[in-house]
């Protein structure tokens, strides 16, 4: 050994010189670490992570199996292993006769049910009576609980606002019938004129038991004088002229011949002269003149019974 090594102050030297080396050496080392955690703190961020375990697992589902409902022979099969299909493709078919058949059997019967529904509700209808159009409810013979049948009267609907009009038509006049012909109807006394209308049909045949040939006209009636199957006069309308009437009350038939008396002056005094007149049709309560008498001369209209040519008379208050 050296002499240098054996001094006791060399050791204490290098005891110190060690130790502190050894301490820089540690220090260094810490300082480096601590450089290098920063660095990988700024250069690596905080990230989520899962905590996982792993193991075996089965995949489910994917996989649907189809059967037929129905029991059968397979008569075709229209698809093939592997081919792509879409939702309610038709895969397979079976015979079907014998259930088609059955199917059209259903259906004809059903037709028959429903033609039977429609048959029943239309007879149902019949069960309530309702009135066929506007009008007034007439007499009611029935009462509630009573039996009826289809010929039992209920009721009546008068329809009055409009009516129709028949004219019996001597055969001796049905030459000079037409369509468009004026038609009075006139009260049963035949002193008020109650509605006018025309001629819209002539019966083409002739009534055996009165050989008068039928007429009608349709009456409007808004003020509601007329009433359904009342007994009217009516007045057919030939032709329209102008002429002279004079009231049936001053026509005097003798020996088949009408007369009249004309009221004349005689020396300041009126006096009865007897007229031989032609008469036409009876117009109302008047006669018309066809000749006999001319206008504007005074006729004599009541009491001729007992009048006689010449005889004086006086004119009423």
């Amino acid at each position: 050994m050296p002499a240098l090594l054996r001094r006791p102050g060399f050791w204490l030297v290098l005891l110190v010189v060690l130790v502190v080396g050894a301490f820089g050496a540690t220090l260094t080392h810490k300082g480096k670490a601590r450089q290098a955690a920063e660095s990988a703190a700024r250069a690596a961020p905080t990230t989520p992570y899962d905590a996982v375990a792993e193991g075996k697992a089965d995949i489910e589902g994917g996989i649907i199996q189809i059967a037929s409902r129905t029991a059968g022979v397979v008569r075709e099969v229209e698809v093939l292993e592997g081919d792509q299909v879409t939702r309610n493709q038709v895969l397979a078919r079976q015979e079907d006769d014998a259930q088609r058949l059955a199917v059209e059997t259903a259906e004809a019967n059903l037709k028959a049910l429903q033609a039977q529904v429609q048959q029943q509700q239309v007879q149902l209808r019949y069960y309530t009576i309702a009135a066929p159009t506007a009008g007034v409810v007439g007499d009611i013979p029935v009462r509630q609980g009573m039996q009826v049948t289809t010929s039992t009267l209920l009721t009546t609907v008068d329809q009055n606002e409009t009516l129709e009009v028949y004219v019996s038509v001597p055969l001796e006049r049905a030459g000079d019938l037409k369509l468009g012909l004026p038609i009075q109807i006139l009260s049963s006394d035949g002193g008020q004129r109650l509605a006018t209308t025309a001629v819209n049909f002539i019966s083409p045949h002739v009534d055996d038991q009165t050989q008068s040939v039928l007429v009608k006209g349709a009456v409007r009636n808004p003020d509601l004088t007329l009433r359904a199957s009342q007994f009217v006069r009516a007045r057919l309308v030939w032709k329209t002229t102008s002429g002279l009437v004079i009231p049936v009350t001053a026509v005097l038939r003798i020996s088949g011949q009408y007369f009249a008396f004309v009221a004349e002056d005689a020396n300041g005094k009126l006096v009865a002269r007897q007229r031989a007149v032609k008469l036409g049709s009876i117009v109302g309560d008047n006669y018309a003149v066809l000749d006999g008498i001319k206008p504007n001369e005074r006729v004599v209209v009541s009491g001729v019974q007992k009048l006689a040519d010449g005889m004086p008379i006086a004119p009423a208050p």
